[in-house]
């Protein structure tokens, strides 16, 4: 993915503070999901808050599955104990926002063109 944990933790305008293994910064991410029952290994997961499910829900979960790190909310971070918290977090305002500027910052490490499709036919 020619990402590293630490890159992802230094992205401007966006405050991120990590807590868990330093010795992870500086390996390379494999992968991100924002979907827990879809995680690989060695991803990360972002824990994305909708308006009938909490990602935050699933935290463990998909720790036990393999997942490398986890993005969350501060406020749902700080209401945990050390049993929940045991792994390695990004820890944000906004999980949607950080997910929205973690791909920002990662499109723009490449030089191709973007395209968009419009209309309501025929895409699907």
């Amino acid at each position: 993915m020619e990402l590293t944990y630490r890159e992802i933790l230094g992205i401007k305008d966006y405050l991120i503070e990590f807590q868990g293994d330093p010795q992870i910064l500086d390996q390379e991410v494999r992968g991100i999901s924002i979907n827990s029952q879809k995680i690989q290994p060695e991803e990360i997961f972002v824990a994305i808050k909708g308006e009938k499910f909490d990602g935050h829900d699933f935290v463990a979960e998909v720790f036990s599955k393999g997942a490398k790190l986890c993005i969350v909310g501060k406020e749902w971070y700080q209401k945990q104990d050390e049993t929940v918290v045991n792994g390695n977090f990004f820890i944000v305002e906004d999980t949607l926002t950080a997910l929205q500027n973690l791909s920002r910052y990662y499109r723009l490490k490449f030089e191709m063109p973007v395209i968009a499709l419009t209309g309501s036919n025929g895409k699907t």
